[in-house]
């Protein structure tokens, strides 16, 4: 089963949950229904000093990118209907997003401890017109075997 989010601002999941600046993992199946030409987000941190992590979208609605307080970095374009494993991991020094199970990008990352983990829709109302599956997190950084050995898991159940 699947969140489904259909592009609505108001319609997004949050969780309050704590995550050290140092260290974390959050990991969803993720697909985009429609391209909308605009942002959509999969998920999203955030702490008490209104900074975040965002895995979402660009403004092309294809583009993935790892948004970071004031400085993003792109990666793969994505396919409109196609399920990717997407994956956020922290380390205090840097963010990496992997697709699939392979480094996309890597962004600097530093902060505050993490107070929240919204899906389908960042603090700006970027939402997302499309699903999220299989949401995990972790209060450590999974590596990139860890990180395959768990899309592999979910893989398997979703055939």
């Amino acid at each position: 089963m699947s969140l489904t989010f259909n592009g609505n601002a108001s319609n997004y999941a949050l969780k309050a949950i704590t995550f050290s600046a140092e260290k974390g993992t959050v990991m969803a199946w993720v697909r985009i229904a429609t391209d909308r030409n605009d942002y959509s987000t999969f998920f999203q941190t955030n702490n008490v000093d209104n900074a975040q992590f965002t895995v979402q979208t660009g403004s092309d609605g294809t583009t993935l990118g790892c948004y970071i307080y004031d400085n993003s970095v792109t990666g793969a374009s994505l396919t409109v209907g196609t399920w990717y494993h997407i994956a956020l991991t922290w380390d205090g020094t840097s963010a990496r997003v992997y697709v699939n199970g392979t480094l996309n990008i890597t962004n600097t990352a530093t902060g505050s401890d993490w107070n929240e983990v919204r899906l389908g829709t960042s603090y700006w109302g970027e939402a997302l017109n499309g699903n999220i599956a299989h949401v995990k997190a972790w209060d450590a950084v999974l590596n990139s075997t860890e990180i395959a050995a768990e899309k592999d898991v979910i893989a398997a159940v979703r055939t």
